[in-house]
C-alpha cells in the first residue's frame, strides 16, 4: 500500500482522509502548513502527496515547486475548493495526477490515491 502524506489546515478534513485512508492500509502522514509538509516530505518520504495549495505560509505554487524538488518520484493529488479551470490545467501540466474539487467523498480520494499510486509503479517497472 501507498503511504501518503495529506497537506491541509481544515482538521476535519484530514481526520476523515485518515480514517479512509489509513483503513485501506495506506500509510499516513500530514501536515497544517507549507513549512510542515517540506519537513513531512523529507522524513516520511512519501508515495503520493495530497496536497490542498492554499495552506498557510508558502504560496501555493511554491509549495507545490518544493515538494516536487524533495520528492520527485511521489504521486501528486490537488485539492481544493472551487479550483477554476485554469488553476486545474496548470497543475495537471506541472505533474499532478489528479485534481479534486471539493467537496469530495473519502471514496473519491482513496480511489485518486490508489490510481495515482498504481500508476507510479507501472512507471517505474
Amino acid at each position: 500500500m501507498a503511504r501518503v502524506l495529506y497537506i491541509n489546515d481544515c482538521h476535519r478534513d484530514t481526520t476523515l482522509a485518515s480514517i479512509g485512508l489509513r483503513g485501506r492500509g495506506h500509510d499516513f502522514a500530514d501536515a497544517a502548513d507549507g513549512e510542515d509538509a517540506l519537513e513531512q516530505a523529507r522524513t516520511f518520504t512519501p508515495d503520493c502527496i495530497v496536497v490542498n495549495p492554499n495552506v498557510a505560509v508558502l504560496s501555493g505554487e511554491m509549495l507545490l515547486k518544493q515538494l516536487r524538488e524533495h520528492t520527485p518520484n511521489a504521486a501528486m493529488i490537488i485539492i481544493g475548493c472551487g479550483l477554476r479551470e485554469q488553476t486545474v490545467e496548470s497543475m495537471l501540466g506541472g505533474g499532478a495526477h489528479a485534481c479534486l474539487s471539493r467537496p469530495f467523498s473519502i471514496d473519491e480520494l482513496v480511489s485518486a490515491v490508489e490510481q495515482a499510486t498504481s500508476n507510479e509503479k507501472l512507471g517505474a517497472a
